[in-house]
């Protein structure tokens, strides 16, 4: 309730789950696209930073192979680049304010800015890495593979790291909207 400690059990758990959460929705964002296995086409794979030949030992950073064999898409892959890494920052930033959340032990104002703050950061970093993947299946896929129209980007060319990076991007929309809900509950109940 505001203007004391007191915190309904519902406003409790959901303020305990969200760090875990947000935790887990980060490890895997960054599992995924610190990977390259986001487009598998003919025994090479595209990631963010890097692209591989059919072994991994074989790597070289991503904007570097493509610069000499599909320049149209460096730009593409600079925006991605940027995108994932800012959205990154933003889910690190919410990571960090979740944590100092509870230090905080009466619900005022400061208090609930900082848990609104972190709602935020978490849904826009969430929102970039959602946008990096739709690049990546739809603009990516078309200039790197030189297939003619996005419909033909299937499931043959996307890898398992943008699946992960998607579900670690969902879980964090979860977690922000588990945690607004905790912020009501801690506010008004």
């Amino acid at each position: 309730m505001f203007g004391t400690q007191k915190v309904s059990t519902g406003a409790q758990v959901l303020g305990m789950l969200s760090p875990l959460f947000l935790t887990i929705s980060l490890v895997l964002i960054m599992v995924g696209i610190g990977l390259p296995y986001w487009l598998i086409y003919g025994g090479t794979s595209y990631g963010i930073f890097q692209i591989c030949a059919s072994s991994v030992t074989s790597c070289s950073f991503s904007i570097t192979e493509l610069g000499t064999s599909h320049p149209d898409s460096v730009l593409h892959w600079n925006i991605m680049i940027s995108m994932a890494v800012i959205g990154g920052f933003f889910l690190f930033m919410s990571e960090i304010l979740i944590f100092i959340y509870p230090c905080k032990k009466e619900i005022n104002h400061c208090k609930l800015g900082l848990g609104a703050v972190s709602c935020f950061f978490c849904f826009i970093g969430a929102l970039l890495i959602l946008a990096v993947v739709g690049m990546m299946i739809g603009t990516a896929s078309v200039s790197v593979t030189d297939v003619t129209t996005v419909s033909l980007a299937t499931t043959d060319y996307l890898g398992w790291s943008l699946y992960v990076s998607f579900s670690g991007a969902i879980f964090a929309v979860f977690t922000g909207f588990l945690f607004s809900i905790h912020l009501f509950l801690a506010c008004y109940y």
